[in-house]
C-alpha cells in the first residue's frame, strides 16, 4: 500500500511538473514571439487559468470595466488559451470598429456556434466571409422591409429560446479547448440538446409551411420563412439558421430593453408624466400607437436612446476577432485575437458624458449623437462590417413601449415605491434584470379604444 501511495505520489509531482513546465514554456514563446511590440498593459496572471481569477467575482462587463479603470482604457487579458483585448473607451472603439474595421469584423469559432449554429452559419457568429455577406444581403434586403414581420408566436420555439439565451454565449471549454471532449460544465451538451429540439420543430414547421403553401390558394402574406423558402440560395439547414438568430435577437432581447425602460420611468415619474403628454398630444385618446407614430414621438425616442445608453441588453456585445496582427491606441494586437468592446462602460464613461450613472432623456433632446453605430460613445448595436443587421428592427420593438405608457397606468403593487424597484442585473446570453418586474396595469383610455384593436381588458 506504501508503495503505492509513493508511486501515486510521485506521478503526481511529476504531472503538476510537468504543468509548470508547459506553462513557463509557453510564456516565453509568447514573448519570444511578441518581442518589439508592447501589448496593452493587463493585471497579474496566473498559471494555466490566465486571468478568469479577476473576473469571477462579478458579471462580467462590471469586472472588466473595473479592470480598465486600474490598468487603462485598452486591456489585455489571457483566457485559458484565448488572448484577449477589452476596449472600454470610444476613441479606441472608433478604430477598432471603423479604422481597422477589416481587421476585426470576423468572429472566432465558438462552441456554441458549433453546438447550435452548425459551425457559425448564423449572422452574428459566422466568420466575415462570402457567406455571411450573402446572409447579410438576404436578410437586410427581403427580411426587414415593413411586411415580413410574422407576429405568430410558436410556444416550443420561444421556450428553446429562452432555454438558448439563459445557456449564455461562452462556455468554459470556449477557454480551455482540452476540456471540451470532457464537458466538465455541462454546457457542451446542453447546447447541443437546444440545437437538436430546435431543428426537430423547425423541421415539422417547414414541412407543413411547403405543404399549406403547396395546397392553398389563399393570399395571406408571406412572412419569414415564406420569404426563406422562396430563396433558392439557401439550402434548409441555411433557413432555419436564419431564422434561429432572428428569433434569438428579436424576442429576449427587445423585451429586456422594454423591461429596463419601465424600470427607470418608475424610478422618474416626471419622465413618465412627460412621455405620456406627448402620446396623448401626437397620438391622442381614441385610438393605440402605431408604427407609422413612431417616428413622430421625438421624447419617446429620447427615452429609448437613454435606456440603450444606461442598460445596453449586449452588455459586451459579441467578440470581434482579429484576422492578422495589428497596433490599436499603439499597442500590439497579434492575430487570432478576441477583441471585446464593453458596451457597458463605455456608455457610462465619464469623458463622454457628464453624470453617466443619471437617466437623463435630456442627452439626446436636440442632439445629432444616435444610437445606430455612428457615435462610438453609445453603441448598443455595435457599429461597422458586423453591426447588429437588427437594429431597426428592433428599435421598432423597443419604441413599442409607447403602446404600454400611452395605452396603461403603470404602477407598482400596494405597499411598494420605485425605492423597492432595484437594478441589479443577470448576465446570460444578455443583461436583464436580476428579478422580474412586478407591476400593475389599469387601463386610461376608452374601453372601446381595446376592443376596436382586439385586446380583452376591464372595465375599471
Amino acid at each position: 500500500m506504501e508503495d503505492l501511495i509513493a508511486v501515486l505520489t510521485s506521478w503526481s509531482v511529476q504531472f503538476i511538473a510537468a504543468l509548470v513546465f508547459l506553462y513557463v514554456l509557453l510564456k516565453v514563446f509568447k514573448r519570444v514571439r511578441y518581442a518589439g511590440g508592447k501589448r496593452p498593459p493587463g493585471p497579474p496572471s496566473l498559471p494555466l487559468i490566465g486571468h478568469f481569477h479577476h473576473l469571477l467575482f462579478g458579471l462580467p462587463h462590471h469586472s472588466s470595466a473595473k479592470i480598465a479603470e486600474k490598468y487603462g482604457l485598452i486591456v489585455w487579458l489571457e483566457l485559458g488559451a484565448v488572448r484577449v483585448v477589452v476596449v472600454t473607451y470610444s476613441d479606441i472603439a472608433r478604430e477598432v470598429l471603423k479604422t481597422q474595421d477589416h481587421i476585426f469584423a470576423s468572429r472566432r469559432p465558438l462552441i456554441m456556434a458549433d453546438m447550435v449554429f452548425k459551425r457559425g452559419q448564423n449572422l452574428g457568429l459566422s466568420p466575415w466571409d462570402d457567406h455571411f455577406r450573402l446572409f447579410r444581403k438576404i436578410f437586410t434586403t427581403e427580411l426587414l422591409s415593413q411586411n415580413r414581420i410574422d407576429s405568430s408566436k410558436n410556444k416550443d420555439l420561444l421556450e428553446i429560446t429562452h432555454d438558448f439565451i439563459s445557456a449564455g454565449g461562452l462556455v468554459i471549454e470556449d477557454f480551455f479547448p482540452l476540456l471540451k471532449s470532457l464537458d466538465l460544465s455541462g454546457q457542451v451538451r446542453r447546447l447541443k440538446n437546444i440545437g437538436e429540439r430546435y431543428f426537430k420543430i423547425m423541421d415539422s414547421i417547414i414541412d407543413n409551411r411547403l405543404k399549406e403553401n403547396s395546397n392553398s390558394k389563399s393570399n395571406t402574406e408571406e412572412d419569414f420563412l415564406d420569404v426563406l423558402l422562396a430563396t433558392s440560395t439557401f439550402s434548409r439547414v441555411q433557413v432555419q439558421l436564419l431564422l434561429l438568430g432572428i428569433i434569438v435577437g428579436g424576442t429576449d432581447t427587445s423585451a429586456d430593453s422594454i423591461v429596463w425602460a419601465i424600470t427607470e420611468l418608475l424610478w422618474h415619474p416626471n419622465i413618465m408624466e412627460r412621455l405620456q403628454r406627448e402620446l396623448d398630444d401626437v397620438i391622442g385618446k381614441e385610438r393605440l400607437v402605431e408604427k407609422a407614430d413612431l417616428n413622430n414621438l421625438e421624447y419617446l425616442q429620447a427615452v429609448v436612446k437613454e435606456t440603450l445608453r444606461l442598460h445596453p441588453v449586449a452588455g459586451l456585445g459579441v467578440p470581434h476577432y482579429s484576422t492578422e496582427a495589428t497596433k490599436v491606441a499603439g499597442h500590439n494586437i497579434p492575430a487570432n485575437t478576441w477583441v471585446i468592446l464593453n458596451i457597458y462602460a463605455i456608455g457610462r464613461d465619464p469623458q463622454d458624458w457628464e453624470n453617466p450613472l443619471k437617466f437623463d432623456t435630456s442627452r439626446f433632446l436636440n442632439s445629432p449623437v444616435d444610437v445606430r453605430g455612428h457615435h462610438y460613445e453609445v453603441l448598443p448595436f455595435g457599429a461597422g462590417r458586423r453591426r447588429c443587421v437588427g437594429m431597426n428592427l428592433a428599435l421598432v420593438c423597443v419604441a413599442y413601449i409607447a403602446q404600454l405608457i400611452h395605452a396603461c397606468t403603470i404602477s407598482l403593487p400596494e405597499g411598494l415605491t420605485h425605492l423597492d424597484v432595484d437594478v441589479e442585473e443577470k448576465f446570460t446570453l444578455t443583461v436583464a434584470r436580476r428579478d422580474p418586474l412586478n407591476l400593475l396595469m389599469k387601463r386610461r383610455l376608452p374601453l372601446d379604444v381595446y376592443r376596436k384593436a382586439g385586446l380583452q381588458f376591464s372595465d375599471v
